[in-house]
């Protein structure tokens, strides 16, 4: 799926200064944060980091 990027004039910056305030706000999936947090855990857990 592709998806509409704003160019970089038009984006207020600092409006989710944490992963998990990007819910409803970046995405309309209020599940958004919660689901980037989980595929960068799962990573991390594959390099044996965690």
């Amino acid at each position: 799926t592709l998806h509409y990027m704003p160019a970089p004039r038009f984006v207020t910056r600092g409006v989710a200064p944490l992963v998990g305030q990007l819910s409803g706000r970046w995405s309309t999936d209020l599940q958004y944060g919660d689901r980037i947090k989980a595929v960068i855990r799962s990573l991390y857990e594959s390099a044996d980091l965690l």
